[in-house]
């Protein structure tokens, strides 16, 4: 159903506590080329009234009823890096994990509400070997919701891997490609793959020629709706089809 909505504000700072601790620690080894990181917060916050929505024919009215209500939000966070091959190689992992509550109303009927997220990113960049570069990086991410009874939660990934190769001082060729994968709580899953390419030669210290072309594999949609608990949205992206591009460069 479509509704309409209307906001009635009020600066609720004034009756508003927050409470903040957070802890973090380092560790450096350059001489093993090995680094890593932690953190911990919590935050927790009190107000004096709680957020209330009513449902009053086609309109959702937004506003505050005068009753305590907390919060409370942990997050955790940290990495680890190691270089490798006298430091011309470096492989690591990111993590990021959160967790929050709190309770709002409806039709001042009081729900409890979480949320948990988790972010895991690991890496690799550097130089194989003289003539062969690597750089690949990806991204796992996952959302929770939880609204009363109701329960939600959504996949995604996504990964780059870039390789460039010089087998001569003159030349250079790069090779793309990106992977986007997402799976939503109804069973949908959307997956989006995109290759690209180049060449480039040294004709001399003055003349340079390249040849880029992107998208090879020529997608030129990626869509996909995503459900809340009163909204619906739809994400629609048109990639640019593909293209090749020769250039003459001249360094006067």
């Amino acid at each position: 159903s479509d509704y309409r909505n209307l906001f009635i504000a009020s600066d609720i700072d004034e009756y508003s506590q927050n409470v903040v601790a957070s802890a973090s620690y380092k560790y450096r080894n350059p001489l093993t080329s090995f680094f890593g990181n932690a953190s911990l917060t919590y935050n927790y916050s009190r107000c004096s009234f709680m957020s209330n929505q009513l449902f009053i024919d086609d309109f959702i009215v937004s506003t505050y009823a005068n009753r305590l209500s907390g919060s409370h939000f942990w997050n955790v966070s940290g990495g680890i890096s190691k270089g490798l091959g006298h430091s011309r190689m470096v492989i690591g992992v990111e993590i990021n994990a959160s967790t929050s509550s709190a309770s709002s109303m409806r039709d001042n009927i009081v729900e409890d509400y979480s949320q948990q997220t988790i972010s895991v990113k690991p890496y690799f960049k550097g130089s194989l070997c003289k003539w062969l570069s690597v750089n690949y990086d990806a991204n796992y991410g996952y959302s929770r919701l939880k609204i009363g009874e109701i329960d939600n939660d959504t996949h995604s990934f996504n990964q780059k891997l870039y390789t460039t190769i010089m087998p001569h001082d003159r030349w250079q060729f790069t090779l793309g490609a990106e992977h986007f994968l997402t799976k939503f709580p109804e069973g949908n899953v959307e997956n989006l793959v995109l290759l690209d390419a180049s060449a480039v030669w040294h004709v001399s210290s003055k003349v340079r020629l390249s040849l880029t072309a992107n998208n090879l594999l020529d997608k030129r949609h990626y869509q996909y709706v995503t459900y809340g608990t009163l909204s619906r949205s739809e994400h629609s992206f048109q990639i640019r089809p593909r293209n090749i591009l020769a250039s003459i460069q001249y360094r006067f």
